[in-house]
């Protein structure tokens, strides 16, 4: 039978965090293991100890709607290839734009791209703008690029900033006489593009 783990580090530190995913994925190579986690750092760790294992990985998010509580969401939120998640997008948002405006369906969809493609932009820091030397949910640190950083420029800063404050709006409250904040969809699939472009062109340039 599988064995269903809810939440098992909420109150432990990082080194038994460690320990503890250890120990989850030792037990999955004999039966499956379920885990319910809110804990990022834990479903990261969770996913790299799999893979050094050859235990075979499966990731689910659900979360909150207006209609119902567990709702499917986007797999890979916060880790996998940046450009794949970011061309997904774009398929999400064209779905979105065959929606009926106003409705609940199309609000909770338009609100969803904004806060993935946010996470993608935040996520760009780390992986394209300092090359995964250093991450939020990774204890590593790699320096093998660190001489190319001063490749880095103002417009590489500016894109990611730009990019950010525009995106973050689902992200704070905001007043109630405010109105709702609508998307220019094809608008956000501009933007999708050229920051894809910007990530090629940047690499590119830190490879060089």
């Amino acid at each position: 039978t599988p064995i269903v783990i809810d939440d098992p580090i909420s109150s432990l530190d990082i080194n038994y965090e460690d320990a503890a995913a250890k120990r989850i994925v030792d037990l999955s190579k004999e039966r499956q293991v379920i885990v319910f986690t809110h804990r990022i750092s834990l479903l990261v760790s969770l996913g790299e100890k799999c893979e050094k294992s050859g235990v075979s990985f499966s990731e689910h998010h659900i979360r909150g709607a207006q209609n119902g509580k567990g709702i499917p969401d986007y797999g890979e939120t916060y880790h996998g290839k940046l450009i794949p998640q970011l061309n997904g997008l774009i398929n999400r948002i064209r779905e979105t734009k065959a929606m009926t405006p106003d409705t609940h369906e199309y609000i909770d969809s338009c609100s969803r791209i904004s806060q993935q493609l946010r996470i993608c932009v935040e996520r760009s820091v780390e992986d394209v703008l300092f090359q995964q030397m250093v991450r939020r949910f990774n204890r590593r640190i790699m320096t093998g690029k660190l001489l190319k950083m001063d490749r880095i420029t103002s417009s590489d800063c500016k894109i990611i900033d730009d990019m950010m404050t525009k995106y973050s709006f689902d992200e704070h409250s905001q007043p109630e006489d405010s109105g709702i904040i609508t998307m220019n969809l094809d608008e956000v699939i501009t933007d999708i593009s050229d920051f894809v472009t910007w990530i090629k062109e940047y690499n590119k340039k830190i490879d060089a």
